[in-house]
């Protein structure tokens, strides 16, 4: 009774809140956004036996190859390109190439990102569902923080209208404000992959995620959370304004990747040659005086989950 009274409450505020109008179903787990990612494409691969890869839109961290390579599949990595507006996106057309190159009948889905770390901008999703649509390819969003961001939800809404995804993935904690240890799968159609993931759930787990969800959806109220995403718009403003303010003393400078809503990201270029430093000790300072999250782009190459990353961000928290 408490699953079904917590989905339909999430349901509402996903259709009333944050204006995804076209969920038309969601599931809930008790478990982070990794492993339900790594649940939804093995529901997905027992849909489609005969798909081995997994078309992945990069984004530099390990959790997104993680599920791909725990599912058994076959990451595909396709890197991003310089979109003209001082960030990075997706490169459409190498999708395009990389589906007609491996066969659609061998490509399980294509798997693109919402939520990101700047410069990265968010994924073209409205091309990439026109794509999908018209190849007959499954596609996955990992929108893991993108509740909270109306210009995610709004790129949902145009997606939808153009072309198709299957089920969008998103967490309890980065969007609601409740510990770590939930998430979200919702999809555009009942009977969708949001249920058959939940139907395919082995055993039991621990409804503590849940609870929490309901007790503090239940506490802020449509209103609550309404003021919240109001609140958090305009903090990203000043806190944007202040990164300013503080680099442009040390000669450094915020990367305008105007779409990102989200993150911000700044260049550390004189201040690595002033201390003759690599890049990635600053992310180190940050972590060790208790700001967790940040990322910095070091140079050279490493290698994750088997795949070779150039420059890849280095993250500095547990």
């Amino acid at each position: 009774m408490l699953v079904t009274l917590t989905t339909s409450v999430v349901l509402n505020m996903l259709r009333s809140v944050m204006g995804l109008h076209w969920a038309q179903e969601v599931s809930l787990f008790p478990v982070a956004t990794g492993m339900a990612l790594t649940m939804l494409l093995l529901t997905m691969k027992a849909n489609k036996p005969k798909a081995d890869y997994v078309v992945f839109s990069r984004i530099d961290q390990k959790t997104c190859l993680k599920c791909i390579i725990t599912a058994n599949l076959k990451p595909i990595v396709i890197n991003l390109k310089e979109d003209g507006k001082g960030g990075l996106g997706t490169d459409i057309e190498e999708i395009k190439k990389t589906i007609d190159e491996y066969g659609a009948a061998n490509i399980l889905c294509v798997f693109s990102i919402l939520s990101c770390f700047a410069p990265r901008n968010y994924d073209n999703v409205a091309e990439i569902a026109r794509v999908c649509a018209a190849k007959k390819v499954f596609h996955v969003v990992n929108n893991a923080y993108g509740l909270q961001c109306s210009k995610c939800s709004a790129i949902l809404n145009s997606a939808i209208k153009i072309g198709s995804f299957d089920a969008v993935v998103s967490s309890f904690d980065k969007n609601f404000l409740v510990p770590v240890g939930g998430s979200l799968i919702y999809s555009p159609t009942k009977g969708g992959f949001a249920k058959k993931t939940a139907e395919a759930y082995p055993g039991r787990a621990s409804i503590s995620p849940l609870l929490d969800l309901l007790v503090t959806l239940l506490e802020m109220g449509k209103e609550g959370l309404k003021e919240l995403l109001k609140e958090r718009k305009e903090l990203y403003v000043y806190a944007k304004e202040k990164a300013k303010e503080i680099m442009a003393k040390y000669g450094e400078s915020v990367i305008e990747n105007v779409d990102n809503k989200i993150s911000i990201g700044v260049t550390l270029s004189k201040l690595v040659e002033a201390s003759k430093k690599d890049a990635g000790a600053f992310g180190a300072y940050l972590y060790t005086r208790r700001v967790s999250g940040v990322r910095v782009v070091g140079e050279g190459k490493k290698t994750v989950c088997g795949v070779e990353f150039k420059n890849l961000s280095l993250i500095h928290i547990c």
